[in-house]
């Protein structure tokens, strides 16, 4: 007779047999065991002794043969309420536009880590319409996303798990624009000869980085010429629009910006804030800084036209919009600013992303610092008396 729930059982030679779960099946079936000894209770030491050397095993599941196209869209509906809207957009686009045509209909068995290794180096080659490849950055956002979808495939028991960790997108070295000294004169004197509403727009971006979407959004009341700061809780984009209340495909909202780090007041430089009295008088608050009224608003797409605009009349090539704020950046750290109080005022999560995307170390720069070399070298070294050592 066996012990009640311990599968140990006292067979008629007179010893005991006691029985474990070796290992299960696919179909979930249990293979057994069995262990003899002389007493109950060696058969049951010999028994749990067994179970934690030799714990039992299942069979691995079996992988659900859908496509991966539709476990795709499963995981953006099931996200989709912990999004913002600009993310749920960005992440559909890249499902639709580079995923679901190269692999919505492989079934979930062929989604393996060779399978996204060639996928990934034929994005990087060949990934745009056009035929040339995408940019590293743009294929680091596609494999962030499918990193997310092959962890809900392998929790909810579609797949196997599937790592891509390993898979190292190389990062080119991008040359970031940045405007010269010269430039810099020149666009300054173009916009203050007429300081018009988006001429006042670009110069305030020029001396405090904000970005182009902050800068749309901008309202009066934002701005306190008091207190000399200018808050940035909200940035203007244009996105898509999958609502189909319209015939519009796309759409433009106000939301606040990307991160809670991005939400920071600037300061407002002496030389700037005087030229901002003179563009707030009869302003009640809620009018749109770029366009002095409240109910109509000046978008990113038209404010980029307007600055490559004034960049030909100059004859200014390669600038967009963006690269105000790397040139404010630059001049920030040319003149000694604190490297943390820039982060802030640039509205970045850490001073590292400050330093390598947004600081680039100009000619004069290099020079200046190359020249202090004069002051630790022994050969040059000179006494008091001009007289060399």
């Amino acid at each position: 007779m066996s012990r009640k729930g311990e599968n140990i059982y006292k067979r008629k030679d007179g010893r005991w047999e006691a029985r474990y779960i070796a290992y299960y099946e696919e179909s979930g079936r249990a293979h057994y065991k069995s262990l003899y000894a002389k007493s109950y209770t060696e058969a049951k030491r010999k028994k749990q002794k067994a179970c934690q050397q030799n714990p039992p095993t299942e069979a691995p599941a079996a992988v659900w043969d859908g496509s991966f196209g539709e476990v795709c869209m499963r995981w953006l509906n099931h996200v989709r309420p912990q999004l913002k809207e600009s993310s749920y957009v960005k992440y559909r686009n890249i499902l639709e536009s580079y995923v679901m045509p190269a692999l919505g209909d492989c079934r979930m068995p062929q989604i393996q880590t060779g399978l996204l290794e060639r996928y990934f180096e034929g994005l990087l080659d060949h990934g745009k319409s056009d035929g040339t490849g995408l940019s590293a950055k743009s294929v680091s956002d596609i494999k962030s996303v499918l990193k997310r979808i092959l962890m809900f495939s392998a929790k909810e028991g579609w797949m196997q798990e599937c790592r891509i960790d390993h898979i190292v997108i190389k990062q080119g070295s991008r040359q970031i624009r940045i405007l010269t000294r010269e430039e810099q004169a020149d666009l300054e004197e173009y916009l203050l000869e007429e300081f018009s509403n988006i001429h006042m727009g670009i110069y305030v971006s020029l001396y405090t980085g904000i970005r182009l979407g902050e800068l749309c959004a901008l309202r009066w009341e934002n701005v306190s010429l008091e207190k000399k700061m200018i808050s940035i809780s909200r940035t203007m984009m244009r996105l898509r629009d999958y609502s189909h209340v319209t015939d519009k495909s796309t759409k433009i909202i106000e939301t606040p910006p990307k991160s809670v780090c991005a939400i920071r007041e600037i300061p407002i430089p002496d030389f700037l804030l005087r030229m901002l009295r003179e563009k707030s008088a009869g302003m009640l608050g809620q009018e749109y800084f770029l366009t002095g009224r409240a109910d109509q608003y000046m978008e990113p797409r038209l404010v980029e036209y307007h600055f490559h605009k004034i960049m030909d009349s100059l004859e200014i090539r390669d600038a967009n919009f963006h690269c105000l704020r790397h040139t404010f950046a630059t001049r920030c750290v040319a003149v000694g600013f604190d490297v943390k109080t820039l982060s802030v005022i640039l509205g970045h999560a850490a001073i590292h992303i400050t330093m390598n995307r947004y600081v680039h170390p100009t000619a004069d720069m290099k020079r200046q610092n190359m020249d202090k070399l004069a002051g630790i070298s022994t050969l040059f070294a000179v006494s008091e008396n001009g007289q060399d050592i």
